[in-house]
């Protein structure tokens, strides 16, 4: 691990701690209320850290964060859908949803 920091420290980069996972955590939510696909979420991240001079993690983590984060978009999109939306117009967006197959990001 002291030779990775050594590198960092030639190269001019910074490792990846909790205060950058935050603040990847914050674009991440704002990726996801855009509807990105996860794909280009991914890629987003990678430009986001490399611009900020900041280690790349390993891809599980950025993973992980951005599983996350489409996770609380998703329960947050659940939430407001049942807090607008009559019974009537659930049940028919359901059978929209059934006849035309799932919905994909």
């Amino acid at each position: 691990m002291r030779a990775v920091g050594i590198i960092l420290d030639f190269y001019g980069f910074k490792s990846f701690d909790r205060t950058v996972e935050i603040t990847l955590a914050a674009e991440i939510a704002t990726m996801a209320r855009t509807h990105l696909k996860p794909r280009l979420i991914f890629d987003r991240c990678i430009v986001f850290l490399i611009q900020r001079r900041v280690q790349v993690p390993r891809s599980g983590v950025l993973l992980e964060l951005i599983r996350s984060g489409l996770q609380a978009r998703k329960v947050e999109l659940i939430g407001l859908m049942d807090t607008h939306l009559s019974v009537n117009t659930g049940v028919n967006l359901l059978r929209y949803s059934h006849i035309n197959g799932p919905w994909y990001y």
